[in-house]
């Protein structure tokens, strides 16, 4: 699928406007900066494959700017091809040009429209995104429910507000079990957790509903966890697909296995300075842990070499599973519809009511979920009084994240929360009042419980294949040679192995990949608080913990896969 976020800079945050962003560390400046000109180059960044951190790590090393240099409104997802306005402080164009002649350029990334401008591209400043989705190996039955469920959006176009299951992460030490050892201030188990060490995880733990979560496989090597081949929250693999094939780099599995090899080093041997010298260059997160091990600093202080964005991704993991469970909950208890003690928004005090959530930077999935919802300090809540609710809809209630600044609901919602919080994560909602060390602090926010997608557009195809390019991205336009030119015998273009623009090898296509079957193209646009994978819940009724079952996996597995949902607390749930 597609996703190209609107950074359209609606934002007026604090910070913007002329000087370096706020970065850690010292900032070399160039005197010979033209006088008058803008300082942030805009440009925009088409990717394939690849994260948004991924892929402005590669420009940042490939233009020798620190990446703090680079702002953007919103994560994109690795599986796709995704479209997005990107910002660099004080890069030339000439510089920006040159980079895509380095050796070391990501032939998957390609970058356009650059213009100067006076203000940095900051997480939270677009309008929404816009999705093309291609749904393939839909059987007949599943084209028909497929056929019911669209008609059934565009009568009544509105969904939970789930966070997205990928905000947890899909690797054994899921993203908020980190968030729970800042949390408790257990700073070396911090540590290990980001560093794989899965021995630190309880054996089971229990659900929102007091049902055990379904126990995860381990690994041969216990203790060790293969680490994503990006420090930013991993992907959850979706119902949706790019509309091509994984790539799959030759590199991945040189890669991975560098990781576990350091894994094995730091979590095995305790041996610092191999387990530094073996994890790859990309792991940004993992290294600058292992420097700081290897300085002897204590736990805490490594953690503190951390960019606080990061660490604000694992604590507000925590905060969305304890709110996915408690919107479950309240629908379970209350119905679709306002209730009395719902609280509403009242008053934002304009666009300065999108949360800052701790930090004005967020990284991560956490970044674009937490891009509009809203801030407590810029905000009035009320609950709505007997007379009030016939005057509310749906799209009105909000529900907390904990905070130290938020107010909650009545009719025993705050009681649900404790519950929640203790039953989920083992925390209490004191936990979340107070500063953790310096770290970062928790205001909390407000999360609108539905939202609808606008632009709703679909089509069924029968009789395609995976050759069959449902939807063409902009590159594929453009390098696709004229039809005129072909009559005529013009040859296409080709380019030197490895040169600009050159894809990196796939995989050969598996015999399936000439199987006829159905399809389902759509398009729609999000706020930039919802998750597309909480929408595609509504339009297959599949879990999205991992890609739909097809008809002979069986039904103890599909338990599984619902078993995951609840766990992460969005259960699949009747159409709102």
């Amino acid at each position: 699928g597609k996703g190209k976020g609107k950074g359209k800079g609606k934002g007026k945050g604090k910070g913007k406007g002329k000087g370096a962003p706020d970065v850690e560390g010292p900032v070399v400046r160039w005197e010979n900066w033209p006088e008058g000109q803008p300082e942030f180059l805009h440009f925009t960044l088409y990717k394939e494959n690849r994260d948004t951190g991924e892929a402005i790590n590669n420009v940042s090393k490939c233009t020798f700017k620190s990446w703090k240099h680079f702002g953007f409104a919103g994560t994109k997802d690795r599986r796709g091809v995704t479209v997005q306005r990107v910002s660099a402080w004080r890069l030339r164009k000439e510089a920006l040009k040159r980079a895509i002649l380095n050796r070391l350029w990501d032939r998957q990334i390609r970058v356009s429209d650059l213009e100067f401008k006076h203000e940095r591209i900051r997480l939270g400043d677009l309008g929404g995104n816009r999705f093309d989705v291609v749904l393939r190996e839909v059987a007949d039955a599943d084209l028909e429910t497929a056929k019911a469920n669209f008609k059934h959006l565009q009568e009544r176009p509105a969904f939970l507000n789930y966070f997205g299951l990928q905000r947890f992460g899909t690797q054994k030490i899921r993203t908020h079990e980190v968030g729970v050892a800042l949390l408790r201030k257990e700073w070396m188990k911090a540590v290990r957790l980001i560093l794989g060490d899965v021995s630190l995880l309880q054996e089971a733990h229990r659900s929102g509903d007091g049902e055990p979560a379904p126990k995860m496989r381990r690994t041969e090597e216990s203790s060790v966890q293969p680490l994503p081949a990006t420090t930013e929250a991993p992907a959850t693999p979706m119902t949706l697909e790019a509309d091509k094939p994984p790539i799959r780099p030759w590199h991945t599995r040189d890669k991975a296995e560098g990781i576990r090899n350091a894994q094995r080093a730091f979590l095995q041997d305790g041996n610092v300075q191999k387990a530094l010298e073996l994890m790859p260059t990309s792991q940004f997160l993992e290294r600058n842990l292992l420097g700081s091990l290897a300085k002897d600093l204590d736990p805490l202080a490594c953690l503190q070499q951390l960019p606080r964005q990061q660490l604000s991704l694992y604590v507000h993991a925590v905060q969305s599973i304890i709110f996915n469970h408690v919107l479950s909950r309240r629908v379970k208890h209350f119905g679709r519809g306002p209730v009395v003690g719902d609280l509403v928004a009242v008053r934002q005090a304009g666009d300065a009511g999108r949360a800052e959530n701790a930090d004005s930077d967020v990284e991560g999935e956490a970044a674009e979920a937490d891009a509009e919802i809203l801030d407590p300090r810029n905000l009035e809540v009320r609950s709505l009084a007997p007379g009030e609710v016939e005057t509310c809809s749906i799209f009105d209630v909000v529900l907390p994240l904990p905070g130290d600044l938020i107010e909650y609901p009545g009719a025993g919602v705050r009681e649900i929360y404790e519950e929640v919080a203790r039953d989920v994560v083992g925390l209490s909602l004191r936990d979340f009042t107070e500063p953790v060390a310096g770290l970062f602090s928790l205001p909390g926010a407000y999360r609108r419980i539905a939202v609808v997608p606008e632009g709703l557009e679909w089509t069924c195809h029968e009789n395609v294949t995976y050759r069959d390019n449902l939807i063409p991205s902009d590159i594929d336009k453009l390098l696709r040679p004229a039809q005129g030119e072909l009559a005529a015998g013009v040859d296409a273009p080709e380019e030197e192995e490895g040169g600009p623009g050159q894809a990196e090898p796939a995989d050969p296509a598996p015999e399936s990949d000439q199987q006829v079957s159905n399809a389902v193209v759509f398009s729609c646009r999000l706020p930039p608080s919802a998750y597309l994978t909480m929408f595609m819940r509504e339009i297959t009724r599949e879990s999205s913990a991992r890609p739909p079952a097809p008809a002979h996996v069986p039904e103890a597995s599909r338990r599984g896969m619902a078993a995951e949902d609840k766990a992460n607390g969005a259960p699949i749930v009747p159409p709102v």
